[in-house]
């Protein structure tokens, strides 16, 4: 008896481990998708469970900063005018042109809001 409650706690243990290793890899993922990595770095090396940090702040200055907003004018209109699978292929061709000259000018890419671009 006392061998199969050892066996059934490792086992409680390993589905509980593998759990949060999948949780883990959608956090990681989410974060991708909506930070730039370096403050995804950032937050992990100041944000390690059980360690004490006194400087935990997170703010950053610069002396000047640019941030690009791109809009597709009248996309309202051109939406009802296209079918979907068009609309959406004319964003994505113009988001990999966006996507494109941001790294070469290196801008970092924040966000796609709809037909909207923000860079900064």
């Amino acid at each position: 008896i006392i061998n199969y409650y050892m066996e059934f706690s490792q086992r409680k243990d390993f589905i509980s481990a593998v759990m949060t290793y999948k949780e883990s890899k959608r956090s990681d993922f989410l974060l991708k998708n909506a930070l730039p990595t370096h403050v995804i770095n950032t937050l992990k090396s100041k944000y390690q469970p059980g360690v004490a940090r006194v400087d935990r702040s997170l703010a950053e200055a610069f002396n000047s900063a640019t941030i690009l907003f791109a809009d597709v004018v009248s996309f309202t209109t051109l939406s009802a005018r296209v079918q979907p699978s068009q609309l959406v292929s004319l964003l994505n061709r113009m988001f990999i042109c966006f996507d494109s000259l941001a790294e070469d000018c290196g801008v970092e890419k924040i966000k796609t809001i709809g037909d909207c671009y923000m860079g900064a």
